[in-house]
């Protein structure tokens, strides 16, 4: 079983292909959206959500260093 990410760079090391389409499916897609889902490497999907056009206030000059992610309170909460 695969240890759980607690960083960005964790994430992509885990899932390299986390910003690709590659290995992805996708259940919904509409113009500027859509909703993807991979198997989890510990187990069960994740999912993605694909949103286009939207603000990142305050952002970086350089947007390479944006990664927008939800909280996750389950991973937080150690569940």
């Amino acid at each position: 079983m695969a240890v759980r990410p607690e960083s960005v760079e964790d994430w992509c090391q885990i899932m390299p292909n986390l910003l690709e389409e590659q290995g992805w499916k996708t259940a919904l897609a509409q113009e500027g959206s859509a909703l993807m889902h991979s198997s989890c490497p510990w187990g069960g999907y994740l999912i993605k959500f694909e949103l286009k056009g939207l603000t990142v206030h305050n952002a970086p000059a350089d947007s390479s260093k944006v990664i927008v992610r939800p909280e996750v309170r389950a991973l937080l909460q150690g569940t």
